[in-house]
């Protein structure tokens, strides 16, 4: 997969960070994500966990957001969505000391999902 796409064979898409650390990265994230009303879930830090228990692996988190208001309704309609949401957006490095990239598989589009807002998404 090229550092950058509009979506991989499983719709998976990938774009390079403008910011030259994970960190920041993800702090910019976290502040859009706040600014658009979303609420943070979790933060999961995989490179962390994996050097707890001593193995490595590249620079790693997951960042979990969503709202319940407007989660809540399209779960109640299609159960199965609960599968999708929260959101999540994966932040890493690639290889070793390489780009910051952001992965995320885009909002579902299952009919009962066709409410849910995406323009936040392109920001």
């Amino acid at each position: 997969m090229s550092a950058q796409s509009d979506g991989d064979e499983k719709g998976i898409v990938t774009k390079a960070s403008p910011y030259p650390s994970l960190s920041e990265t993800l702090d910019r994230l976290r502040e859009t994500v706040g600014q658009k009303g979303l609420d943070v879930f979790a933060l999961i830090d995989h490179s962390g966990a994996a050097k707890r228990v001593g193995l490595e692996m590249q620079e790693a988190k997951l960042l979990v957001f969503g709202s319940p208001k407007a989660g809540t309704p399209l779960m109640v309609a299609t159960p199965l969505l609960a599968l999708d949401l929260p959101l999540k957006v994966l932040i890493w490095r690639a290889g070793d000391g390489g780009e910051v990239l952001v992965s995320y598989t885009p909002p579902p589009t299952s009919p009962a999902a066709t409410t849910y807002p995406r323009t936040w998404w392109e920001t």
